[in-house]
């Protein structure tokens, strides 16, 4: 860009703090899922292709973009307090006579002035916040627990509840993600993403109500029962609870129902939540019970 126009990049931004930003862009799915489904329709095996591409995208576009950001953020904020603590140039205005002008801000505020508008918003206090997260306090324990946050997330777009039928040797397919499939199949999303979300907020240096890994394990219990209580309350083929029900009419007839894949995967990542938070509590030295 700054070879073939005449746009440059600002003082205290570097390409791999864009690089950085790409990264963080290429988390976003929502607009490429509604592609899939116009493309190739709801329910479809095709469809199910793209949903899995897309969001295996959007998981390793969040595994590298914190980590890249957190590091550029940590060097560009190192590198601008070196050029703060070097002694500033007075700044001369232009003036008819050789008085100060007035309703200027005066040499000091100039002085103390950042670098450039990437340093004003570095030195907010959410950024401020960020680049002072030790993430050498995120043990690998805790690392599971974000990534089993992560894969449930990723996992509610895929489906949980299925639906067959087929008549006469036409079949029709009809399935639900886990934000249409309840609060069953939502709320233990939200939990496991807030458990991640609390082991990030420890490393900020964020006060906490209670125990990191107390809140963790309560977090992603809650998340394994109402998980199970969303699989066996599924309605049936005949209309009435139960998972798996098939319905076989001498062959012209044929409905099944059940949990989906994306049940299975949400489960899987709330249960290695569970054991990674209670072993992260053992090796803290903490006591469940």
């Amino acid at each position: 860009m700054q070879r073939f126009t005449r746009g440059q990049l600002a003082d205290g931004l570097s390409w791999w703090d864009v690089l950085g930003l790409s990264l963080l862009a290429g988390i976003g799915f929502t607009v490429s899922l509604l592609i899939g489904e116009l493309a190739f329709g709801t329910g479809s095996a095709r469809n199910d292709h793209v949903k899995i591409g897309v969001l295996l995208g959007s998981l390793v576009a969040a595994l590298l973009a914190p980590p890249w950001c957190f590091a550029s953020a940590t060097l560009s904020t190192g590198a601008s307090a070196k050029q703060r603590n070097a002694t500033p140039t007075p700044t001369a205005f232009p003036t008819s006579t050789n008085t100060a002008p007035t309703g200027l801000p005066s040499a000091s505020l100039w002085a103390t002035a950042p670098a450039s508008p990437y340093d004003a918003c570095r030195s907010r206090e959410g950024i401020s916040n960020m680049a002072r997260a030790d993430l050498t306090k995120v043990t690998t324990l805790d690392w599971a627990v974000v990534g089993a946050g992560l894969l449930a997330y990723i996992s509610s777009f895929l489906p949980w509840y299925q639906a067959q039928v087929s008549i006469l040797g036409i079949q029709r397919s009809v399935t639900a993600n886990a934000w249409n499939a309840g609060i069953g199949a939502w709320l233990p999303v939200l939990l496991l993403v807030v458990a991640g979300g609390v082991v990030l907020a420890s490393a900020m240096g964020m006060r906490l109500p209670a125990s990191k890994p107390l809140i963790m394990i309560g977090l992603s219990a809650l998340a394994v029962v109402t998980i199970l209580l969303r699989w066996v309350t599924f309605p049936g083929a005949g209309g009435g609870q139960g998972q798996l029900d098939d319905v076989d009419v001498e062959g012209l007839l044929d409905v099944s129902s059940g949990a989906g894949v994306g049940l299975y995967i949400g489960l899987i990542a709330a249960a290695a939540a569970v054991v990674a938070s209670l072993l992260a509590s053992r090796a803290a030295g903490g006591n469940v019970s």
